[in-house]
C-alpha cells in the first residue's frame, strides 16, 4: 500500500512539473496580466484524479492478488494485466505497421499493409542520411557507457567499502542531486561547454593541424612522385596538388571509357593504378582531420564528441545502484584478501566485478538508452552534422520528410531496433540486477 502511494506521488509531481512548464509557457505568452483560468484548475484536477485513480487502481490489483487466489480471481487479474500490455504494446504495433505502407495506404489509415513494403527501410536510410548519423550515435553512447561504468564502479565502490571522513554527507549530497530537474542544469550545462564560464580542457587546433600539414605534405609529394603530369607538379600548395590529382584521375578515367582507346591507355592504367590509394588516403585525412578537431577541442565544446558525452559519464542512480550491491557483499571477502595482502583495487577487480555482472549490466542498459534516446542535449550541443546522432537525425528527417508517414515510421523503427536488440539479449542480467540490488544476505 506504501508503495503504491508512493508511485501514486511520484506521477503527481511529474504532472505537476509539466503542468507547471505550460503554465510558465502561457504566462510568457500572455503577459503579465495572465490570471488563473479554467485551464489551470482543470490541470489540478487532472493531477488530484490522476493521484486518486492510479492508488486506487493499485489497491484494487492487491486486493485481487492476495485474497482472489480462484480461477475467477486470477482470470480478472489477467484480464486487467493483457488489457494494459495491449494499451502500451499498441503504438509499437501502429508504427511498425505503417513503416510497411505505402502512402496511400497510411493516409486511408488502413490498419495493415496489404503488401509489406520493405523497401521503405532503405528510402528512410539513404534519405536521412542514417549511416552517418548511426555511427555517430554508436561512438557517443560507447563513449558515454565506458565513461560511466569507470566513475559508477570506482564511485559506488568507495561509498560501499572505503571508510572516509565525510562519507555519509556526500552520499546524501549525491542522492539530492536525482531531485533536481533536467531542465534546472541544461542551461548551466550548455553555457559551460561553450566555454563561457571557463575555457574547456582540450587538444588545441594548432596540434592537429601541425599533424594535418605534415601527412598531407607526404600525400602531395607521393602524388608529384607517381604522376608525370604539369599542372600537377607545377603545383606548391599541397591542398592544390590533390585537388589537381582528384581532377586528373576523372579526366584518366573519361579517356579510358573512350572508343577508341588512347594511346597511351596502358601508362594511364598504371598510374591511376598507383595513384588511387594516395588519393583514397587524402579522402581518410580529411575525415580523420575532421573528427580529431572536434572529438576534445580546447576552449568550447561545442559541436564535439565531448559534449555529447562527459556530461553523461557521472550518474548518481548509477553509482547509487552500484554502491547498494557492493555494501550487501559479506566482509569475508575482505578479510580473506587483506590476508593474501590485496589492497582495494585487487579486491575489487578480482572479486567485486566478477560477483556484480547482473548490476553492471543494468547500468550498462540505462546508460544504452539513455545515450541513445537523447535528443534535447544533442540538439543544443550540436549545429552541425558531425556529431549530431540518430534521434536528432530523425528530427531533421521528420522536418524535411513532410506528410510521407510510412517513411517517419522506418525511421523511427531503425532507431529502436538496437535498443530491442540488446534488451532481449540481456534480459536476464537486467531483471536480475534490478531483483538484487540493495537486498541484503
Amino acid at each position: 500500500m506504501q508503495g503504491g502511494f508512493g508511485f501514486s506521488i511520484v506521477g503527481a509531481i511529474g504532472l505537476f512539473i509539466l503542468f507547471w512548464q505550460v503554465s510558465v509557457i502561457r504566462r510568457q505568452i500572455l503577459g503579465d496580466g495572465y490570471t488563473s483560468t479554467r485551464f489551470e484548475i482543470g490541470m489540478w484536477g487532472l493531477i488530484a484524479g490522476f493521484v486518486l485513480v492510479l492508488f486506487g487502481g493499485i489497491l484494487i490489483l492487491r486486493e485481487i492478488s492476495i485474497k482472489f487466489q480462484n480461477a475467477s480471481g486470477r482470470a480478472l487479474l489477467y484480464t486487467i494485466l493483457i488489457l494494459g500490455a495491449v494499451i502500451a504494446i499498441y503504438p509499437f504495433i501502429w508504427m511498425i505497421s505503417t513503416s510497411l505502407m505505402t502512402l496511400g495506404e497510411t493516409i486511408l489509415k488502413k490498419p495493415f499493409p496489404s503488401v509489406p513494403q520493405w523497401g521503405n527501410f532503405k528510402e528512410a536510410w539513404t534519405e536521412a542520411k542514417f549511416a552517418n548519423y548511426f555511427l555517430n550515435s554508436v561512438i557517443i553512447t560507447l563513449t558515454t557507457m565506458l565513461g560511466l561504468l569507470f566513475t559508477s564502479i570506482l564511485a559506488g565502490y568507495a561509498f560501499a567499502r572505503v571508510k572516509f571522513i565525510g562519507r555519509n554527507l556526500m552520499f546524501t549530497l549525491l542522492l539530492a542531486t536525482m531531485m533536481i530537474p533536467e531542465s534546472v542544469t541544461i542551461i548551466p550545462n550548455f553555457l559551460m561547454i561553450r566555454g563561457d564560464i571557463i575555457k574547456m580542457p582540450g587538444i588545441p587546433t594548432s596540434w592537429v593541424q601541425g599533424f594535418y600539414d605534415n601527412s598531407l605534405e607526404k600525400l602531395a609529394g607521393q602524388a608529384k612522385t607517381i604522376l608525370q603530369d604539369a599542372a600537377v607538379n607545377k603545383e606548391t600548395d599541397p591542398a592544390r596538388v590533390m585537388r589537381r590529382v582528384e581532377i586528373w584521375i576523372k579526366n584518366a578515367d573519361k579517356a579510358l571509357a573512350q572508343e577508341p582507346p588512347p594511346t597511351n591507355k596502358d601508362d594511364l592504367t598504371a598510374q591511376l593504378k598507383k595513384i588511387r590509394p594516395v588519393l583514397r588516403n587524402y579522402k581518410l585525412l580529411n575525415t580523420v582531420f575532421q573528427r580529431l578537431t572536434t572529438i576534445i577541442p580546447y576552449g568550447s565544446w561545442l559541436n564535439s564528441l565531448a559534449a555529447l558525452s562527459v556530461p553523461f559519464m557521472a550518474n548518481a542512480f548509477s553509482i547509487f545502484m552500484l554502491r547498494q550491491f557492493f555494501s550487501k557483499i559479506p566482509d569475508e571477502y575482505w578479510d580473506a584478501a587483506r590476508i593474501d595482502g590485496a589492497g582495494h583495487v585487487r579486491f575489487l577487480i578480482k572479486i567485486v566485478l566478477p560477483m556484480s555482472k547482473a548490476p553492471i549490466m543494468t547500468v550498462l542498459i540505462f546508460s544504452f538508452i539513455g545515450s541513445w534516446n537523447a535528443f534535447l542535449w544533442p540538439l543544443l550541443a550540436t549545429t552541425k552534422e558531425t556529431w549530431r546522432p540518430l534521434m536528432v537525425g530523425l528530427w531533421t528527417f521528420v522536418t524535411e520528410a513532410g506528410p510521407e508517414t510510412q517513411l517517419l515510421m522506418a525511421g523511427a523503427v531503425i532507431t529502436i531496433l538496437p535498443i530491442l536488440f540488446l534488451y532481449f539479449l540481456t534480459q536476464k542480467q537486467f531483471t536480475e540486477g534490478i531483483a538484487t540490488t540493495g537486498l541484503k544476505g
